[in-house]
């Protein structure tokens, strides 16, 4: 199990990441819409809706990928809006996407050696702590038996493993996870849980997207769900699923 050098972490609930009434349009089409939200230090928040609700748009956002129209997004009090990509990732949020983005000519290895050299020219780390830390992951992940495989050739669960094991390289303080257990094998999936538990407890908190609601009531510490750009319900997850605005916009009944 990999160690986590997070300063300072104390579980008290303090607010990592806010969403001030956000929104954001492609045309005519109105992906968020005034969305405000929270997410605290030891949560593990759920993030569920139907399709076009929103939902990667969201990470989108917060990665800055996208920018609001309307609206700002702060870590730990600092505005992310206006930065970066490389620069959020290096203030301590971590992303996967719902299609594992791999460098597929590099091997597992050197995947993560990438944003770990890349960060560590800046954080003054040495290349051997780097390879270190990398080992660790490959390890941690069940996937040091293809360290020098090219990334191209393993398994789509796989491929989610290594973009998941990458992530965490940089050692954020956030990770979002953009549909984690889309199309991999019952089994990958109860791996992925396990790690998610160990990290967690460890110090790391999670944004986590998916459409395995069963999943989703059983790792998530809240649930907050989206639809059509809104966001509709937000709190204690059993709660949550009997809303009705949820019966009616997630589950279509």
């Amino acid at each position: 199990m990999p160690a986590r050098e997070a300063p300072g972490d104390s579980r008290n609930g303090e607010v990592l990441l806010s969403l001030h009434r956000v929104s954001l349009a492609f045309g005519h089409i109105q992906a968020l819409d005034d969305v405000s939200l929270e997410v605290r230090r030891g949560e593990i928040v759920g993030l569920i809706g139907p399709n076009g609700s929103g939902k990667t748009t969201l990470l989108n956002v917060v990665s800055n990928l996208y920018r609001p129209q309307r609206g700002a997004v702060y870590f730990l009090g600092e505005r992310l809006d206006g930065l970066a990509v490389h620069e959020v990732a290096r203030r301590g949020i971590g992303r996967t996407f719902q299609v594992a983005r791999v460098f597929g000519r590099l091997t597992a290895l050197q995947n993560l050696l990438v944003p770990g050299y890349t960060h560590g020219e800046v954080a003054g780390t040495a290349p051997a702590q780097l390879r270190a830390r990398a080992w660790e992951l490959l390890r941690f992940f069940d996937l040091e038996g293809v360290a020098h495989v090219p990334a191209g050739q393993l398994s789509g669960g796989q491929q989610k493993l290594l973009e998941f094991a990458r992530a965490l390289m940089l050692q954020p303080r956030l990770l979002l996870l953009d549909e984690p257990f889309a199309g991999v094998h019952p089994l990958l999936k109860e791996r992925m849980l396990q790690h998610i538990a160990e990290l967690h407890a460890q110090g790391l908190d999670f944004v986590l997207v998916s459409h395995d609601l069963p999943t989703m009531l059983g790792v998530s510490s809240r649930l907050v769900v989206l639809a059509n750009g809104q966001k509709i319900a937000d709190g204690d997850p059993e709660a949550v699923r009997q809303e009705a605005a949820v019966v009616e916009a997630y589950l279509g009944v």
